[in-house]
């Protein structure tokens, strides 16, 4: 617990102090993405401590700033692939905690996202990766939820994603890694 409660309070003060950046300076982008990823990696670790109010405050918090952040940008990508990343985080936080509507909820935030994200770059593996990744996460929350029909749909997409994949990039690690 003592690594933990330390992790939490540098996260905590490391959220406070993006926050006075972001308010000192809002025309930053910079400071609005790292208080935005801030604020998911502090919801994932109340997550962890099974602190889920604050969890889903973070979250939240992190998934309007990022959100908020991916309109502004629009020709930035990165930003919504951080915004993806923080739903799906969000969403396995919740699946942890049995919450299996919010979290489908939450991770289909998340692919939808990156199916847009995937339409406009499609040539970027990475994308494509976290988008095989988000859908591999939904089929698995909609199975725990019995969803059988709806699970084995999303397995199929994500295999055909990764297989997708590996034929371009027979020898990377990251998609062998998601077999």
């Amino acid at each position: 617990a003592g690594k933990t409660g330390d992790a939490m309070k540098a996260l905590e003060e490391s959220n406070r102090i993006y926050g006075d950046l972001v308010a000192q300076n809002p025309g930053i982008a910079d400071y609005r993405r790292d208080l935005a990823i801030s604020c998911s990696k502090l919801g994932g670790l109340y997550g962890q401590s099974k602190r889920m109010d604050e969890a889903r405050r973070a979250f939240e918090r992190g998934a309007i700033l990022g959100g908020d952040l991916a309109a502004d940008y629009p020709l930035q990508p990165d930003y919504r692939r951080e915004w993806a990343r923080a739903w799906s985080e969000y969403g396995l936080v919740l699946r942890s905690a049995g919450e299996l509507e919010s979290a489908m909820s939450a991770i289909g935030q998340a692919v939808a996202i990156l199916e847009a994200l995937v339409e406009g770059y499609p040539d970027h593996f990475s994308y494509r990766l976290d988008l095989a990744r988000s859908t591999e996460e939904m089929g698995r929350t909609c199975q725990e939820a019995g969803d059988l029909d709806q699970a084995g749909g999303q397995y199929l997409k994500a295999r055909e994603q990764y297989a997708q994949l590996l034929q371009e990039d027979p020898g990377n690690p990251s998609v062998l890694a998601s077999l």
